[in-house]
């Protein structure tokens, strides 16, 4: 099986990815993982394609703030997200992969899984996509709102919509429909169920994978 992984940010966002496709070679398959450049993140062994774009350059100049991003939105982290957008889409057809893995920032990760018939997952580096009464999505605020904890993952569709253009313009490079993205597809959370008991209302599709680590000896343990 051949396996294409998606995922943008920084070296956190990239090193699970990185032992996914470590695991996914030991176990034989063939694994390809596409992520910004100069992450910082031990890629070596691995089949890396890179994309036009460079989170710890945008951390180190403006931090972490989002009013500094806000002010950059037009000169920064749009370019940014067209690469991870756009870029990412191009780059994963032509690799005729049999199942894609993406970062929800990834925008259209689920274009590409449906453009190329293909599974499609989400993977939830932290819990903030998959809703629950149980906690708040992560990010959000401070503290449990009891019953109105699932409101806090509408932050996620937020994202949709600012990218609005950029999704649209993946979706014609794949020759599919934008709502296409809109699909439903499995959500995998590579978090250890020592930290994070799973939620009760969590769907049947929402996997509680373990931890995606890269151990100092090279192999790869995960979920």
């Amino acid at each position: 099986m051949k396996l294409v992984l998606l995922t943008a940010g920084s070296r956190g966002d990239v090193e699970p990815f990185a032992a996914l496709a470590r695991a996914a070679q030991d176990a034989g398959h063939d694994a390809v993982l596409i992520v910004p450049r100069a992450s910082g993140a031990d890629l070596s062994g691995l089949t890396v394609r890179e994309l036009d774009a460079d989170y710890s350059a945008v951390i180190r100049s403006q931090g972490l703030s989002a009013w500094a991003a806000m002010r950059s939105m037009n000169t920064v982290v749009r370019p940014i997200m067209r690469s991870v957008i756009v870029e990412s889409a191009r780059r994963a057809r032509d690799e005729s992969p049999d199942a894609v893995v993406f970062h929800p920032k990834v925008l259209s990760g689920p274009l590409v899984a449906a453009a190329l018939d293909i599974p499609g997952f989400l993977a939830e580096l932290v819990p903030a996509v998959t809703p629950t009464r149980a906690f708040p999505a992560a990010g959000t605020v401070a503290g449990s709102l009891g019953p109105l904890n699932r409101l806090t993952y509408r932050a996620a569709a937020g994202a949709s919509a600012l990218f609005r253009r950029e999704i649209a313009e993946a979706a014609d490079t794949l020759g599919v429909a934008a709502t296409r993205g809109l699909a439903s597809r499995a959500s995998l959370v590579p978090i250890s169920p020592r930290i994070l008991r799973r939620p009760a209302d969590w769907p049947d599709s929402t996997v509680l994978t373990g931890a995606w680590n890269t151990p100092s000896t090279g192999s790869a343990d995960c979920c």
